[in-house]
């Protein structure tokens, strides 16, 4: 897993930060960053990165989730793209939140 035991957020400037709006992640929190990468954190004690995800699309200016699809995390980049980040799709995730149904 890539899980951070600090609070140190990024290598490069935090773009943004967003909180997953479903109730069923509480003290979830997504950060974006100039060093090309997007952090879930669990904040339910002290903050733990618990995924890191390098994008493919440049400096990643902006983070958003899905209103109506909390699973799904969008990014906007220095390279005028958006990637999107199915969260359910990662392990290390669904292990910190057991109720996301992983997905086939």
């Amino acid at each position: 897993a890539n899980t951070d035991t600090n609070t140190r957020a990024h290598d490069g400037e935090v773009g943004g930060v967003c909180f997953n709006p479903s109730s069923r992640y509480p003290h979830m929190l997504a950060s974006c960053s100039e060093d090309k990468t997007v952090k879930i954190w669990d904040l339910r004690s002290k903050p733990v990165c618990i995924e890191k995800k390098e994008m493919k699309i440049g400096q990643v200016l902006t983070i958003e989730f899905n209103k109506e699809d909390p699973d799904i995390l969008a990014a906007g980049g220095s390279k005028g793209k958006v990637a999107l980040w199915d969260i359910a799709s990662s392990a290390a995730i669904v292990g910190k939140y057991p109720m996301i149904k992983t997905k086939k």
